[in-house]
C-alpha cells in the first residue's frame, strides 16, 4: 500500500502539482485540486499499477473540472 501511494504521489507531482507534507489526498491536508492536465500527460502511464494511482488520485478528488474528465476518460478508454 505504501508503494502504490508513493507511486501516486510520483505522478501527482509529474503533473505539475506540489504535495503537502508528502501527501496528495487534497480532502484532509488541503492540498489544491488540479483544474489542468496536459492532454498528453496520462498517455504516459500505460502500466497498471500507473493507472491504478491515477485512479486513486482521482477516487481522491485530486481533479476537478476538466482534468477530471480527462483522466476520468482516459481510465476508461484503457480499461
Amino acid at each position: 500500500m505504501e508503494n502504490r501511494k508513493s507511486r501516486a504521489s510520483v505522478i501527482f507531482l509529474s503533473l505539475g502539482e506540489t504535495l503537502v507534507d508528502g501527501e496528495y489526498e487534497p480532502e484532509k491536508y488541503g492540498v489544491p485540486q488540479s483544474d489542468n492536465v496536459d492532454l498528453d500527460v496520462p498517455g504516459l502511464f500505460t502500466s497498471r499499477t500507473d493507472k491504478a494511482c491515477l485512479g486513486d488520485l482521482l477516487n481522491s478528488k485530486c481533479f476537478i473540472g476538466e482534468a477530471e474528465e480527462l483522466v476520468e476518460e482516459f481510465l476508461s478508454s484503457t480499461s
